[in-house]
């Protein structure tokens, strides 16, 4: 996979478009585990916005990690 740059603008969307991103390749391949890095404040926040966007309302193959927690 090569590197995706995300631009754009405070409010534009950004952090939704990733999350559907994420939610379509977890159902996608369900099998495979899927990591999302974020800030160690938002890991409870983004861990709640995509399971209430997920259909399944599930992060069961979706790891929502910080740095500290991924070392």
């Amino acid at each position: 996979m090569s590197l995706q740059l995300i631009l754009g603008s405070a409010g534009s969307g950004k952090s939704y478009d990733l999350y559907q991103y994420m939610i379509r390749h977890s159902i996608e391949e369900p099998d495979k585990r899927h990591f999302l890095l974020v800030p160690e404040q938002f890991t409870m926040q983004t861990q709640r916005t995509i399971t209430e966007m997920h259909p399944r309302h599930s992060t069961t193959s979706i790891d929502i990690v910080s740095f500290d927690r991924l070392a």
